[in-house]
């Protein structure tokens, strides 16, 4: 009875070690076998067979749901549709399936940031990059480059015209990105927003500001040569003029300058005869 009791002990205690055990090296298989696919992949893409790589990145995906490589994969295979295979639909697709299933992963805000390049960048869809960039803001606001994603969406708000907001989130990024490296170039942006709506001297006002808060950057003398541009369409020749001389030689393509010059002077002339 005694050793009844004891083989029933031993096989207790044999299938808890075995219940702990087995799935514990299941687990290990699995994760060697989905890192072989990840570097299969890997290698494959680095050769150039890139509908091979998407397919091992996709045994990952479709074989091991579990593994701790599946965000990787679905980074990396958003990556070879956007970067090889130019398909920018399927690389959203699985750059939503990364940021859908695994929002903490260290993938996910690359991936979100991906999205929103490629509806700017190949699909110019400025509307569609507007959510996309605010939904990186919204999701993962302590990222180093935070300050870069609002400048997009305001340099979006430009490109489909719509001055009035692109100046709100310039001024979104100067109050919430104080130390931005981005800052003179949104003045910048700003006053431009202005000589496009034909805002002359708004615009005029505006390029003083670039000038007075950020003297020593390439925006202040960018911002000299716009205002020179706005004397000229106002016909206010000689300020123009006195303008362009006086940054001949510290703007970086000193024959554009040279040209306004020439020009202005010939203009003048004509006005004395």
């Amino acid at each position: 009875m005694a050793e009844s009791k004891r083989k029933i002990h031993r096989w207790i205690k044999t299938g808890f070690l075995l219940a702990i055990i087995i799935p514990f090296c299941t687990a290990i298989n699995c994760s060697k076998q989905d890192s072989d696919h990840l570097q299969k992949a890997e290698d494959l893409r680095d050769k150039g067979a890139y509908v091979q790589a998407c397919l091992e990145y996709n045994k990952i995906i479709d074989k091991y749901p579990d593994s701790p490589f599946v965000a990787e994969a679905l980074f990396q295979l958003g990556n070879t549709y956007r970067l090889y295979i130019k398909d920018y639909k399927n690389a959203i697709n699985n750059y939503k399936r990364l940021t859908s299933c695994f929002p903490d992963s260290g993938f996910a805000p690359l991936a979100q940031k991906n999205i929103a390049e490629i509806y700017m960048d190949k699909f110019i869809d400025y509307k569609a990059a507007i959510l996309e960039y605010q939904r990186v803001l919204d999701n993962y606001p302590e990222l180093e480059d935070a300050d870069e994603f609002q400048y997009q969406i305001a340099q979006c708000y430009s490109l489909i015209n719509d001055f009035e907001q692109a100046r709100v989130e310039y001024g979104i990024l100067l109050e919430n990105f104080p130390q931005t490296k981005l800052a003179d170039d949104a003045y910048l942006q700003i006053a431009g927003s202005y000589y496009l709506e034909d805002r002359l001297e708004t615009a005029i006002e505006s390029y003083k500001e670039v000038i007075k808060k950020h003297p020593k950057t390439m925006s202040s003398i960018y911002a000299e040569f716009y205002i020179g541009n706005c004397y000229e369409e106002m016909e206010k020749l000689q300020d123009a003029l006195n303008i362009y001389e006086n940054i001949l030689n510290k703007y970086n393509d000193k024959e554009v300058v040279q040209i306004r010059i020439d020009n202005i002077k010939k203009r003048l002339k004509k006005r004395t005869r």
